[in-house]
């Protein structure tokens, strides 16, 4: 966030404290689980497809 000279800035903990929110391990587990199924599920989507395709038979047999 942009920071002008007479203002106090944006603090992030100013807002947890508001709010009362505990960002502690259970949202960097979530984290980590989300960004272990954005890896490996087009892997698992890509892996089967591949080995259902049909592959192309060869014109000179």
């Amino acid at each position: 966030m942009a920071q002008n000279p007479g203002g106090a800035g944006y603090d992030p903990n100013l807002l947890r404290q508001a709010s009362g929110l505990h960002l502690g391990l259970d949202f960097a587990h979530g984290v980590r689980l989300t960004m272990l199924l954005v890896s490996v599920l087009p892997l698992g989507v890509a892996v089967p497809a591949f080995l259902l395709m049909p592959r192309r038979r060869d014109p000179r047999v």
